[in-house]
């Protein structure tokens, strides 16, 4: 029973009526015109201590708007993570599907909540469950490009076993990622175990469905993973122990940095090793020969160590922002941590690194904190290497030049003479 005193509302309109009071009768349940409850609205709006009322009044959980969608549906859209978790406790079915087959964690994947998405698969959400049209929440993760949650929900055990599950198309995650997302979405999807060689009803690759829509990096990068064997393929994919991008296989500016080294030391024992043996340039060959091997073990280490990724704190996290003692906007969504001071996400190496300094594709590595020192060491020795190289080249050079400076002195002597014979 909800009481109404008329003079807060009718003063104006029934003065005879002042000081009345009127008993209206409301049922917790009842609906809009379009079948939404008072809990659908709270929900939306994550007003929880709203939805914990209706709920200890009697609300009805499941029940559906005319479209078919609950107050789960609703508090999924928008992420709203308490309301969730409220809801579910509550007896809400997490299963429930809307009028186009989406069920909570399906909205949750379409609008990028990756949080909400964390705490439906804690809950036990199906990731398998599809739509009207046979997608699934990952499908829906990778049409819409959130790298997140497609990392999240891969974390599926039951999800990785069917990855390859195909829609009313016939295509599969693999096939919307080549199409409508980037390299590193394709990537993922491969390392999960996606099936490169699967083609659609109209007979196509994933690589061709990304050449007909103009993604032409996913069409040679699919198209060079599908002519590799498959334990190749997924080396190539995967990120190594740190879960770092580029700690396997790395950057292009890497692989051309020690091209050039690689050459030039190859120049060095070939033309300026015998040249300053001859000048006994021992100084400069010892110094050489000393800190090479050094600088090749640093460089070495600053691609392959830690650079100080701060873990995910996924449970934390998760209870924290339940509970209010971690703010949303103190959460680095990319890491699964909380922000840490003069910490910074790279999106190159896409790791979260404590006392960032900066990404260097050279060393095909985030310089931070764990592997700060070793970078200088590095760029001292290689220093030291350089100036030893370019030292004897100068001589070299430099003697080249005075032996092609005598000859031509001497070839237009001996002209002059001829000439004046």
């Amino acid at each position: 029973r909800v009481s109404f005193s008329t003079s807060s509302f009718r003063e104006k309109t029934k003065p005879d009526m002042v000081g009345e009071v009127k008993w209206f009768r409301h049922n917790v349940d009842d609906a809009d015109l379009s079948g939404y409850t008072a809990l659908h609205w709270a929900s939306l709006n994550d007003h929880v201590e709203v939805v914990d009322l209706l709920l200890s009044k009697g609300a009805s959980v499941n029940i559906s708007s005319q479209d078919g969608q609950t107050a789960m549906h609703w508090a999924s859209l928008k992420g709203n993570l308490r309301a969730l978790d409220r809801l579910q406790r509550g007896g809400a079915d997490m299963e429930q599907q809307d009028e186009w087959g989406f069920t909570p964690l399906v909205r949750a994947a379409q609008n990028g909540h990756v949080f909400s998405v964390m705490l439906l698969l804690k809950q036990g959400a199906n990731a398998l469950a599809c739509d009207e049209e046979r997608h699934n929440s990952l499908q829906w993760a990778v049409f819409h490009q959130h790298h997140e949650v497609a990392t999240c929900l891969l974390r599926d055990d039951r999800l990785r076993r069917r990855i390859n599950t195909a829609d009313l198309n016939g295509q599969t995650a693999l096939h919307l990622a080549a199409k409508r997302s980037g390299r590193e979405m394709c990537r993922k999807l491969v390392q999960a175990g996606a099936d490169v060689s699967l083609r659609d009803k109209d007979g196509k690759r994933a690589d061709e469905v990304a050449l007909a829509d103009h993604r032409h990096r996913n069409h040679f990068y699919l198209k060079v993973l599908s002519m590799l064997p498959s334990k190749v393929r997924q080396f190539l994919t995967s990120y190594g122990r740190q879960d770092r991008a580029f700690s396997v296989v790395p950057t292009s500016e890497f692989i051309f940095g020690n091209i050039m080294i690689f050459l030039a030391y190859i120049y060095y024992f070939i033309v300026l090793l015998p040249f300053s043996l001859q000048r006994d340039l021992v100084l400069v060959n010892l110094v050489l020969a000393v800190i090479s091997v050094p600088m090749i073990v640093t460089y070495w280490k600053c691609w392959k160590d830690d650079p100080g990724i701060v873990k995910p704190r996924e449970e934390e996290v998760l209870l924290g922002l339940l509970h209010k003692t971690i703010a949303e906007e103190d959460v680095v969504a990319a890491a699964m941590t909380t922000k840490i001071p003069r910490a910074k996400y790279s999106r190159v190496f896409r790791c979260y690194v404590a006392r960032f300094d900066h990404d260097c594709p050279w060393i095909s590595n985030v310089v931070g904190a764990k592997n700060h020192r070793c970078f200088l060491l590095f760029l001292l020795l290689v220093n030291v290497c350089l100036g030893s190289w370019v030292y004897t080249s100068y001589l070299f050079v430099n003697l080249q030049l005075e032996l092609a400076t005598t000859c031509s002195s001497r070839g237009a002597g001996a002209g002059a003479g001829a000439g004046a014979g």
